[in-house]
């Protein structure tokens, strides 16, 4: 059985997976893992997947329901906030790499 973290980490490398086949297929012109890319754009990049975390709690939170309400909306909402986490992680990890990558 795929524990949680095992789940959630597998899911953060799939997104990493598929920013480098969004390069290769010329998608995006780079992704934070490149040594060669300042850091400031790569905070921008890190910045507008948390504001995107951001933005669905905001529009949850203008609805009327319960931190714990199950309706179809709602369900999409929470999927949609684990998907944008999972690409803020990814893009942290690809950050790293490029770190990592330095001299």
């Amino acid at each position: 059985m795929t524990r949680p973290t095992e789940l959630a980490l597998g899911n953060v490398l799939a997104e990493r997976l598929r920013q480098e086949q969004l390069v290769k297929s010329g998608v995006i012109r780079w992704t934070c893992a490149e040594p060669d890319v300042d850091d400031h754009p790569k905070l921008a990049v890190l910045g507008e997947e948390f504001g995107e975390v951001a933005r669905n709690l905001c529009e949850r939170l203008t609805r009327s329901h319960t931190a714990l309400c199950l309706c179809s909306e709602c369900v999409a909402g929470l999927h949609d906030l684990r998907e944008e986490l999972v690409q803020v992680a990814a893009v942290a990890v690809a950050w790293i790499e490029a770190l990592d990558a330095r001299p």
